[in-house]
């Protein structure tokens, strides 16, 4: 009904889980990180960050071949601006095991970069692989945006565990992030 049509492996309702060790911390009297995997895009209703960057872990219910990210965030015409909305995000599959096929990574400078980075919330043997970096547009009409995993990246890679990686957002001093949506393919 959204537009999306894509099944949400990310969703609570689907049995995703927010990691906590994996999650930057959130005060107690602020909305806890599960908001962002269960969609209402009612104003107020967003997981709040009270910095510009923050990482979201998920555990999905399933070990999934992803080839989507979305992003939703609530229309301008409910808010007095959208700075505080996500700006750049890195989607990360965290493994703890190499018997997957490797990456092909792209012979690109962002990508090699990206490669060489990691999230600042892991655990010790836990390896993660930069799946997708992709940037939310405050401008577009579109309040729910999706981004492809592109196809080069990694070969029939599966993952159950992500980082949701936000690197800024468009100006305010602190983030809010309404919804995270994973995609993919199942595997059964």
């Amino acid at each position: 009904r959204d537009g999306v049509a894509r099944q949400d492996f990310a969703s609570r309702f689907a049995g995703a889980r927010v990691v906590d060790d994996l999650t930057t911390p959130t005060p107690p009297d602020f909305n806890s990180p599960y908001v962002a995997l269960e969609g209402d895009l009612r104003a107020g209703r967003c997981w709040r960050i009270l910095q510009t960057s923050a990482q979201l872990g998920v555990k999905l219910a399933q070990q999934i071949e992803v080839t989507h990210l979305s992003i939703d965030h609530i229309p301008g015409e409910l808010v007095m601006n959208l700075t505080h909305a996500p700006r750049d995000i890195i989607l990360w599959g965290v493994t703890d095991t190499m018997l997957f096929p490797l990456l092909q990574y792209v012979e690109d400078p962002i990508w090699l970069s990206i490669s060489r980075r990691t999230p600042a919330l892991t655990k010790d043997g836990q390896i993660v692989v930069p799946l997708a970096v992709i940037q939310y547009n405050i401008s577009s009409s579109d309040i729910i945006q999706t981004f492809p995993v592109p196809d080069s990246i990694f070969a029939n890679g599966t993952f159950s565990l992500f980082i949701v990686d936000i690197l800024n957002n468009w100006g305010a001093e602190w983030t809010c992030l309404y919804r995270v949506r994973i995609h993919g393919k199942a595997m059964v």
